[in-house]
Order: structure tokens, then C-alpha cells, then sequence
């Protein structure tokens, strides 16, 4: 109960309400348990993810690196656990720019994903990505392609092509084309995550705006269509954020 309700604060980016929650399941697990205990590890895990949400990487690493030790200790080297407590390893040392440290455990992600759930599985993909996002960190483009292009692969075999993660691996496509100076595979990239993300979550979907943006700085805007578009679809979101806001306080006041 109390991991659920922290989860929804997390989710909600109310850390201050998140934190003392992990902490007293956390102190509950302790107390109930032996040291070694899968519990244990998940809360650590857990209150881990958090702090590193929070940016507070000096409380956060500790915890993660219990984690892992624990679940190497009592679950088998396939559990999909100790993978996902690498990838939460992995995540932050590519924050605090240990690029090495980020590849290994991004490695160990990826391989163990994938004998815990195969190869078309959206873990697998997730970690594979993180991985190629490591290697395009480093300029190693070479490196992050066909990973990217995999990831690609997985997600439209598992969810189609009307799925924001598939609209994601374009634009993760397209930035990558763009870094190495190929706009026009850039543009086709950013215009298939526009179509994806239509398709999903209509004409006004805020991301569109951001890839029509891009696009524009791909055509140094000389497609006044894709200017044009952008600008609307940004100014149309401006004005929803400000009617919204004024809703809100207008059902405070009313309290």
C-alpha cells in the first residue's frame, strides 16, 4: 500500500510526499525481514529511483547499488529484477557522466532482458534504446544505429504503428540522423513521428509541435507550411495552459 501511493506521488512529481512513504515501507521491511531479502531490495530500488528523480544522485546510488547486490544474491541471473536494477544503474551514471560505468550496466540490462523475456519484449526494447542513447552521448553513431534501428524493429512488431513509443524511436532516429549532419533522413524520421503521434493522440498532440519545430530548423524554415504549423500548434497550447490555470483557481476560490 504504502509503494502505491508513493508511486502515484512520484508519478505526480510530489517528491515530498513520495519520500517518507518509501522510507517507512522501507523501515517496516527491515524490521519484518532478514537482510538479504527480495522486499528489502525492491524498496531499496524503489527510494533509489526516487532520489534520482529528485537529482539527489548521492542518495540514490547507494541505494541502487544494495539493491543489486541483494537480487544477485537470491534470484536467479535471468530475473528480469536484476535487470531492471541495472538499468536504473545505468540511468544514473549516464546522468553524472560515468559513460563507461553507463554502458556496463546498460549491457547487462539488455542481455539479461533479453533471456528473461526474449527478444521482442517492450523491456528489452527500453534497455536496448538506453543503450544506444549512451553510445550517441559519447558521438559513437556508428555504435547507437542499428541499436536504434532495432528498437525501432521491437516496438512496431509489439504495439503497431499507432504508439507513443514508436513515435518516440522515430524522433530518437531522427535526432540521431540529424547529429550526423543527414537532414534529409532527419526530416523523413521526424515525419513519420508526427504521423505516429497523430495517430495516437490527434492533430493537437504537444509533441508534434517540438518535431514540427525541429523540422523547421532542419529547413532553416523555409517551409513556411512547417513554420506556420508549429507556431500555431504552439501558441494553441499556450493558450489552453492559461484557460486551464484559470479554471483552477476559479474551483479554489470556489472552495
Amino acid at each position: 500500500m504504502l509503494d502505491g501511493e508513493a508511486e502515484l506521488y512520484k508519478n505526480l512529481n510530489d517528491y515530498a510526499h513520495a519520500e517518507p512513504l518509501l522510507l517507512q515501507a522501507l523501515a517496516i521491511r527491515q524490521k519484518a525481514n532478514p537482510p538479504v531479502d527480495a522486499d528489502i531490495a525492491q524498496s531499496k530500488n524503489d527510494l533509489g529511483e526516487l532520489y534520482f528523480a529528485m537529482g539527489a544522485y548521492d542518495k540514490a546510488e547507494p541505494l541502487l547499488q544494495e539493491g543489486l547486490a541483494t537480487r544477485q544474491k537470491i534470484l536467479p541471473p535471468d530475473s528480469s529484477s536484476i535487470a531492471e536494477s541495472h538499468e536504473a544503474l545505468g540511468n544514473l551514471y549516464q546522468k553524472t557522466n560515468w559513460p563507461k560505468e553507463a554502458e556496463t550496466a546498460f549491457r547487462s540490462a539488455v542481455s539479461i532482458y533479453g533471456k528473461a523475456f526474449g527478444g521482442n519484449h517492450p523491456d528489452y526494447a527500453n534497455a536496448l534504446e538506453s543503450l544506444a542513447l549512451s553510445y550517441e552521448a559519447r558521438k559513437d553513431y556508428a555504435s547507437a544505429e542499428p541499436l536504434l534501428l532495432r528498437v525501432l524493429q521491437i516496438r512496431l512488431v509489439i504495439f503497431g504503428d499507432a504508439h507513443r513509443d514508436v513515435a518516440v524511436s522515430y524522433e530518437n532516429l531522427a535526432a540521431l540522423r540529424r547529429a550526423q549532419h543527414n537532414n534529409g533522413e532527419a526530416a523523413a524520421y521526424y515525419q513519420q513521428a508526427i504521423k505516429t503521434w497523430e495517430k495516437v493522440f490527434g492533430p493537437d498532440a504537444p509533441d508534434i509541435a517540438a518535431d514540427l519545430n525541429n523540422l523547421g530548423a532542419i529547413y532553416e524554415f523555409s517551409d513556411q507550411k512547417v513554420a506556420c504549423r508549429a507556431t500555431a500548434l504552439a501558441r494553441r497550447r499556450t493558450r489552453r495552459k492559461v484557460l486551464w490555470s484559470g479554471k483552477s483557481r476559479a474551483r479554489h476560490r470556489s472552495k
